[in-house]
């Protein structure tokens, strides 16, 4: 296993692997983990998922069994782990890899981005042939020997840890919180209203330049330009506040906080602005995040003198989702030589500044 990519997800089996015996035979009172032997073992691997949890890493829980069995966490005296430390769950009779996909797509994250660790030769080999993007490695028979055989695979070594990534467990489960709150509304304006958002924005600073430029760096979907700034231009940009300008916000609702999920770079030249980029977490993909900083970007831009604002989309395998966003938002469509690249324009006193009626703004200076 020499695949060097970091994983950002680990898939977790329960019987025999998060603990000794079978839920379903031993019931709660007989499963082994603890402090003494042998669960002191079960025990060890629980904590050093947890461990992982602290760099970023999402857990997942994917156990053969009745949805019960995930009560076993709150209610056995000796688990390190509890049933919120799982950023998505599917504890059910159907095939591992295809509640893996289902998790993939909820989470938003490629198969290529999942580590399984499973007990079981025969669920270890139907994953690596139905999942082969998932990275499946041979566990130890032995129960002693794995926390610290987890702990050498240096797949889940972290590479640079923003502040953001250490966040990311808890933004997943406010997102699996949120999931459950869209599942139980009738309609979609009351699910987002339901959701109470905040989105604080600011300018970039030294403290929040890391997450801009992995914003840059990493966001292929929610990227009409597929810019990619390096820490060093963005730091640039800082320098000339007079014909940059560079926005972020940072979301929450009333599940938690999401973080620093959204930035724009806009050039100012006389009274045109030309946004150069615009990126966006998909963790807040379709909750009007987007409209709202597009609204607020817009305002401040006139604020300092703008009365036109350009914005282009150059076509990628990935960025389809945001092929109409600036239509979408009221700017008209704008001619230009370059033929890779649609632009769009918005005017002042011609169109409306985009807003949203259920995300909440806040400037923080």
């Amino acid at each position: 296993l020499n695949q060097a990519k970091p994983v950002k997800v680990i898939a977790l089996d329960f019987d025999n692997t998060l603990w000794g015996g079978v839920f379903g035979d031993d019931g709660v009172a007989r499963l082994q983990c603890g402090d003494d032997p042998p669960g002191n073992a079960f025990k060890a691997l629980q904590s050093e998922c947890l461990r992982l949890k602290a760099q970023g890493k999402l857990l997942v829980a994917l156990s053969k069994n009745n949805p019960d069995a995930l009560s076993a966490f709150d209610q056995h005296p000796g688990m390190a782990l509890r049933k919120d430390d799982f950023a998505a769950t599917a504890v059910n009779w159907e095939p591992k890899p295809e509640n893996i996909r289902q998790i993939a797509q909820d989470l938003n994250l490629g198969l290529d981005s999942f580590l399984f660790l499973d007990d079981s030769p025969h669920e270890r080999e139907a994953m690596r042939r139905l999942c082969p993007q998932v990275l499946v490695p041979e566990m130890p028979a032995d129960p002693a020997a794995r926390p610290r055989w987890l702990r050498g695979l240096t797949q889940t070594w972290p590479a640079r840890l923003t502040a953001e990534d250490m966040e990311r467990p808890a933004m997943y489960l406010a997102e699996r919180k949120a999931r459950e709150l869209k599942a139980t509304t009738a309609s979609y304006d009351d699910y987002l209203r339901g959701l109470e958002q905040r989105l604080m924005i600011e300018p970039l600073s030294a403290r929040t330049l890391p997450r801009i430029a992995q914003l840059h760096e990493r966001t292929n979907q929610f990227n009409p330009m597929t810019q990619r700034y390096t820490e060093a231009e963005l730091s640039g940009f800082m320098t000339r506040a007079n014909d940059r300008l560079v926005l972020l916000g940072t979301a929450e609702d009333r599940f938690g906080k999401h973080g620093i999920v959204i930035a724009a770079v806009a050039r100012l030249e006389g009274t045109r602005a030309y946004i150069d980029s615009l990126v966006m977490s998909c963790r807040v993909i379709a909750r009007q995040v987007e409209t709202a900083f597009l609204g607020a970007l817009i305002e401040r831009l006139c604020q300092r003198g703008v009365s036109e604002v350009v914005a282009g989309y150059r076509q990628t395998a990935k960025n389809g989702l945001v092929r109409d966003l600036y239509a979408k938002h009221g700017f008209l469509p704008l001619a230009t030589e370059d033929k890779e690249v649609e632009n769009w324009i918005w005017k002042v006193n011609e169109q409306q500044v985009p807003a949203s009626a259920f995300v909440t703004i806040e400037w923080s200076t």
